[in-house]
This record gives structure tokens, C-alpha cells and sequence, in this order.
């Protein structure tokens, strides 16, 4: 496939095809079809058509109680995790699933929507289906993996351990590179007075991957939006990147959400998502290790990693589009 940009011209004739404004997030679709420019034009112009057509620009906000537990042992009442992630909608086509039940052969589905978790996440729109942006600049960085001869699945591994982070930062190979938009602002998505109300009250709530309904609503950014601002990327771009690669490479795995903790005081915990291999290692593309792994016996579930101890949260919904 030859790439090339778009002129000027084209420039302008594209952008008058689509609307102007992609929600509070954008502005006037500088992202929307300047990002998607550096792909061949031909391909570049569907890419952006099935996105404005096939994905809602707004989604419902959720919340989820996704885990509940006792690290001090000074504390008598477990603390119960809660999560802000997509909620169903009648106008829109999706359907709820658990990305922490997955198993290590599932694949993704062509379009999901996902958040990490955070109670001013945003909500990311996956699309990979074929034709798309991502499907493309995905396309892009497999052919340079082949052609630095890595191929089997123990180098590609290695390869994502160590460069996923790099291919929304420095990588030659990123479609979008050079192309900004306004970035997020959290602060345009912190959460109602109801919604917070939903997202703190506790009581009777099992854990779950049901999802709780809130009257918010955020606006939901492609995936290809961190590809021009790597700033704005986490361990949960991260993971989603080299899950996205591992499924091309047909390497079973899962990714997984959880929090990690040093275990010991002040017990802090923070969320991390990382990779879980088929043979139990973990793979993690942030914190750039391989391990087999390690559990503690005086902290049941909890696993090593680096520097920290980290534990899966039992249940972490997103929604798949249909």
C-alpha cells in the first residue's frame, strides 16, 4: 500500500464532507481529519467516514464496582473499588462485556469502547475494523516489525516489552505524528453532582461487571487521538496497543486491569493495566519487564512486578459497538 499526504486541496475537499466539531474535546475537527491525513487518501477518506458513521460521538457514563479489599491490616472494613467506564444506551447498538474474564484466546472485537477506569476518563473508541485509521497505521507498524526480521513470538514480545511505548512517541512509523488537536481537558469531564453521588454510594453493591447508569454524557475520542498526542498516553494505551499487536501475531493472551501496591505503609494503591501471557507470565509494555509470575502468600492474589506488588480487579466492563 503506497501512503502519501494530502494536499491542500484535498485537505479542504475532505474536511467538507464532515461535520466541524467532534464534542468539547476537539476544536473545529482539527484531529478529526488532520490526524487521519497522512494515510493514502483514498483509504485516508474512508477511514475517516466509517469513524464519523459507525461510532457515536458521545457515550453514557457508568460506573462499576469492579473490587473489594483489605491491604492494612490496621483496616477492618474492606475498601470497595469503583471504576467510571461506558454505560449502555438505547441509541446506541453494543453490547456489555468483562474484559477481565476474558481468556487468552478471545478475540477483540472490531469495535469497543473503553476507559481506564479514572472518574475523569475518557471514553476511547477502538475501532480496528478493516479500512480503518487504526486497522491502517496497525498494518504499518506489523511491516516494520517483519522487516526488522521480528516475526516469531518470543521476539515480538521482547519487542513490545520494550518499544510499545515508542510507537505513539518516537516511532517513523506513526501515521500521526506532527498532527495536534486540543488536548483533553479533565476537567470538562469531572463528574455531575449525580453521578459522583452514584459513583460514591457504596452500600448493598455487589461486585460485578454490571454497570450502574449516570445522566452523564462525555465525548469519545478515537483511539488514534494518542498517536498525535503521546503526552496523553498511560499504561492503558499501552496495554490496549500491544494486545492489539499480540492478536495480529496470533500470541494468545489477555489484557488486565488492576492496582498495584508496595504492601506495605502507607498502602497506597494505584490502577495499572498490563498484559497476562498465555504460559502466566506477565508482559508489561510501561514498566518494560517480562515475568513469570509470583504470588505472595501473606496477600493472597497479589503478584510481583517490579517495584510493586499488583492484583487484577475482579471485573472491568466495556462495551463492545455492534
Amino acid at each position: 500500500m503506497s501512503l502519501h499526504l494530502l494536499d491542500a486541496s484535498q485537505m479542504k475537499k475532505l474536511g467538507s464532507l464532515f461535520p466541524r466539531s467532534f464534542g468539547a474535546v476537539f476544536i473545529a475537527a482539527t484531529l478529526s481529519f488532520q490526524s487521519f491525513a497522512h494515510v493514502a487518501s483514498q483509504d485516508g477518506r474512508k477511514a475517516l467516514q466509517g469513524f464519523f458513521y459507525k461510532n457515536p460521538r458521545n457515550m453514557n457514563v457508568g460506573v462499576a464496582h469492579v473490587e473489594r479489599f483489605v491491604i492494612d491490616p490496621k483496616e477492618k472494613e474492606p475498601a470497595l473499588v469503583s471504576v467510571v467506564v461506558p454505560a449502555l444506551h438505547p441509541d446506541v447498538s453494543s453490547q456489555l462485556a468483562d474484559l477481565n474474564t476474558r481468556s487468552p484466546n478471545d478475540v477483540w472485537p472490531d469495535r469497543f469502547v473503553m476507559t481506564d477506569g479514572d472518574p475523569s476518563a475518557e471514553m476511547v473508541i477502538i475501532d480496528q475494523s478493516p479500512g480503518s485509521a487504526l486497522s491502517l497505521q496497525i498494518d504499518v507498524l506489523i511491516d516494520d516489525m517483519h522487516a526488522r526480521g521480528i516475526s516469531d513470538t518470543e521476539a515480538v514480545i521482547r519487542e513490545l516489552r520494550d518499544h510499545t511505548e515508542d510507537y505513539f512517541h518516537v516511532s517513523k512509523k506513526n501515521l500521526f505524528r506532527g498532527y495536534r488537536s486540543k488536548v483533553i481537558d479533565r476537567k470538562e469531564m469531572d463528574l455531575s453532582p449525580k453521578a459522583q453521588k452514584i459513583f460514591e454510594d457504596f452500600e448493598d453493591k455487589a461486585i460485578s461487571g454490571d454497570v450502574w447508569p449516570t445522566p452523564d454524557m462525555r465525548p469519545s475520542l478515537p483511539f488514534e487521538y494518542y498517536f498525535a498526542h503521546p503526552s496523553e498516553t498511560l499504561c492503558f494505551h499501552n496495554s490496549i496497543l500491544a494486545s492489539l499487536i499480540l492478536q495480529r501475531f496470533e500470541i494468545p493472551h489477555t489484557m488486565r486491569a488492576g492496582y498495584t501496591s508496595e504492601l506495605k505503609p502507607p498502602f497506597e494503591t494505584n490502577g495499572h493495566t498490563l498484559i497476562v501471557l498465555e504460559d502466566g507470565r506477565i508482559l508489561d509494555p510501561t514498566w518494560n519487564f517480562i515475568k513469570t509470575i509470583k504470588t505472595r502468600s501473606d496477600y493472597k492474589g497479589w503478584i510481583a512486578g517490579r517495584e510493586w506488588w499488583w492484583k487484577p480487579y475482579a471485573h472491568f466492563p466495556f462495551l463492545i459497538l455492534k
